[in-house]
């Protein structure tokens, strides 16, 4: 999902590959929609701040759960990435260490608007 990811900007490291090198590398990968060819989230003269990656990963959990059918889903992060998960989720902050693995059970439900004022 191209929204998991670390943080997003300045460093060249934060640059993800091309989509054509990534299939032509993981042959059996399969690509979220939408997913473009070149990465139009990192730039050399910007740096999310932990706040914009808070807001940016809830918006992956939240198309996560939309879409996703499955009732375990398994993510592998980065620390900043796995720390604005939890964050979101409303888990205990918690220090990852490198390596390191962290269950956590959320229990999702719908919230409706039965009466919706605009």
């Amino acid at each position: 999902m191209e929204n998991l990811r670390e943080s997003i900007g300045l460093h060249t490291c934060d640059q993800r590959r091309t989509k054509t090198f990534l299939q032509n590398t993981f042959p059996n990968f399969v690509f979220e929609d939408g997913f473009t060819e070149e990465d139009e989230l990192w730039g050399p003269v910007w740096q999310e701040t932990h706040e914009q990656q808070k807001v940016r990963l809830r918006t992956m959990l939240d198309s996560l759960w939309e879409r996703d059918g499955e009732v375990f889903i398994s993510i592998t992060a980065h620390g900043g990435t796995i720390t604005a998960i939890l964050e979101n989720v409303g888990h205990r902050i918690f220090n990852l260490q490198t390596g390191g693995l962290i269950p956590v059970v959320v229990r999702g439900t719908r919230n409706r608007v039965t009466n919706p004022r605009f």
